[in-house]
């Protein structure tokens, strides 16, 4: 027949009181004993009844098939014949977590895993501002360019002409819009890089020749290359 612990408490089992037995942490063990203001080593064998817990610190719901009520894990006990106990009674919710199974958690390191081998095969070839326009919509406004990237888009489409370029963006490739290319000046570009002006100049020189008005280049069989670069 189990007793109950607390200095002059002699509820028992006999009588219909339920009892609890002491935490088994030693953080929340240390504030029972504190709050009984009994000198004592609670054993495996110590309980306290259900007349020390204030009703905010039982389960609302949960409750055994015999109708027992449940303390809740972070429960004080703070009703005895002393007054203003140590601890007071826990007044915040109390949050019960589920642990992830084995297999999600699995599942989600092997995913991260290849997230992170994606990104770095991306990075060996593209710069920051470019993984970044991934995400985004398709030619989305919102998409900020460093200049290296302009200066490398300046090159790819100097070699591929303005049809191959304008289909690598097409598939979805992260490349800056005609429009943005043509719309950057040289000046920012020798501030923010630390490119030679000799470089810059080919670069420039070579680009700015390909965004004259395609109107000016036009002749009689060319308005399937007016279409592109229009576009």
């Amino acid at each position: 027949m189990g007793v109950c612990s607390a200095p002059h408490c002699s509820n028992s089992s006999y009588i219909g009181k339920q009892l609890f037995r002491f935490p088994k942490d030693p953080e929340r063990k240390k504030k029972w004993v504190v709050n009984c203001q009994r000198d004592f080593e609670p054993t495996p064998h110590s309980r306290l009844c259900q007349d020390h817990f204030e009703q905010s610190q039982f389960e609302e719901i949960a409750k055994s098939s015999a109708g027992r009520k449940k303390l809740k894990p972070n429960a004080i006990p703070t009703l005895f014949c002393v007054r203003n106990p140590p601890y007071p009674a826990v007044t915040t919710p109390y949050i019960r977590l589920t642990p992830l199974k084995d297999e999600p958690v699995r599942v989600m390191k092997k995913r991260l895993y290849r997230l992170s081998r994606i990104e770095m095969g991306l990075q060996s070839f593209l710069y920051e501002d470019q993984i970044r326009a991934l995400s985004l919509p398709k030619r989305s406004r919102r998409a900020v360019w460093s200049p290296e990237t302009i200066l490398e888009a300046r090159n790819i489409r100097s070699i591929v002409g303005t049809k191959g370029y304008d289909y690598l963006r097409e598939i979805g490739y992260p490349l800056p819009s005609y429009r943005t290319l043509c719309n950057r000046v040289e000046t920012k570009l020798m501030v923010t890089t630390d490119i030679n002006c000799e470089d810059l100049d080919e670069l420039h020189l070579g680009f700015m020749a390909s965004c004259e008005s395609p109107i000016e280049r036009v002749g009689d069989h060319d308005e399937e290359e007016l279409i592109g670069v229009l576009s």
